[in-house]
């Protein structure tokens, strides 16, 4: 699922390769115009999901992409109605993702649509998933431009209750215990009775947010559009640090370890902060704006940039530990699983890395 968990953290367990090498890559297919000429090349914005041996991803053309894991051979394709820029979540063998047609799409293992579930705007961003603290089913959240977060059940897309705030929901929420946490583009940030969807806090961060709050032991973690990450408590609201070292917008998600924090920002570069203090611990540039969420995974920071690169660093030093040119800019995030990493870019390539 996106970030790994449903804290949100972005952190990948295993092992990876001492070097990786290109193990094979595939690119969105280009649609036709009416008259039969090629339109322009879709680009990969979402994350991939790996799920038994599968590779699942959504292009911006809104084709939603079954790859096998060690070949990259197609094995299926969904349609959707308009792009896909959010990673699906596998809950029981069923693939789920949104849509920019307002649709949260429910799949079989084949690729079959087993529901769909319709908001009254754009759904760009990963769902979630939650057990009913009543009954042993499962729900599924998700943000929407109408401006609210819909949980609805994961077996048939009914509703069961929907949040709603006075902007957009980019972002995905987070699941903390019996807590939803999300921010909006109407500058705050929300915490929310899982069993009923009420407020229990609001909490004003002074910007919009357009990325994923991560939480970590009741302290949640974000960027925001006025040049800051900030630290606050799930439990009181209260903000319990602000990082503000440039005057460049966050669009990235943090990954959360024990005791430091990563995240992309508009200022082109990757940086390290301290979990507890706030205080910035080593910065990496790269050519290009970092949109690209941060997973941890063996020691290694790993993000894609604007400038075209993948990298890899040492989530310690900041010390660059490999490269990779991909020859378009990398808004997406990288997925890491069974000691490989997949990665999409601005040109509709899908990249495996493996040993």
């Amino acid at each position: 699922m996106h970030r790994g968990d449903q804290n949100l953290q972005g952190i990948a367990g295993g092992k990876l390769p001492d070097k990786l090498k290109l193990a094979w890559t595939f690119q969105v297919e280009r649609p036709k115009r009416s008259d039969g000429t090629p339109g322009l090349q879709p680009g990969i914005k979402a994350s991939a999901v790996v799920h038994k041996g599968k590779v699942f991803v959504g292009d911006d053309n809104g084709t939603f992409h079954s790859r096998d894991l060690t070949t990259g051979k197609a094995l299926w394709t969904f349609k959707a109605q308009d792009a896909i820029e959010g990673a699906a979540l596998v809950l029981n063998d069923q693939i789920i993702f949104g849509s920019g047609d307002g649709f949260l799409y429910c799949l079989d293992a084949n690729g079959k649509m087993v529901w769909k579930y319709e908001t009254a705007d754009q759904v760009l961003a990963a769902p979630n998933w939650a057990k009913d603290p009543a009954s042993d089913d499962l729900w599924v959240l998700a943000g929407s431009y109408d401006g609210s977060v819909h949980c609805v059940r994961a077996k048939n897309g009914k509703p069961v209750w929907k949040y709603s705030t006075d902007n957009f929901v980019n972002g995905s929420p987070a699941i903390a215990g019996k807590k939803v946490i999300f921010g909006g583009c109407d500058t705050y940030l929300y915490v929310l009775e899982l069993a009923t969807g009420k407020a229990l806090e609001s909490i004003e961060a002074d910007a919009y947010i357009i990325s994923s709050v991560a939480v970590r032991d009741e302290i949640g973690y974000l960027g925001h559009y006025d040049n800051a990450v900030i630290a606050f408590s799930t439990i009181s609201g209260d903000i319990l640090w602000k990082y503000k070292k440039k005057s460049f917008a966050y669009h990235s998600s943090c990954a959360v370890a024990e005791k430091k924090l990563y995240i992309g920002g508009r200022d082109k570069s990757m940086h390290a902060i301290d979990r507890k203090s706030g205080e910035g611990l080593w910065t990496f540039k790269t050519r290009g704006q970092v949109d690209s969420s941060p997973v941890l995974c063996d020691g290694q920071v790993l993000f894609g940039s604007i400038d075209g690169n993948f990298y890899s660093l040492d989530a310690e030093t900041g010390e660059e530990v490999w490269s990779y040119d991909v020859g378009a800019g990398i808004i997406a995030s990288p997925a890491v699983a069974s000691g490989m990493v997949f990665i999409g870019d601005e040109k509709g390539n899908l990249f495996a890395f493996g040993k």
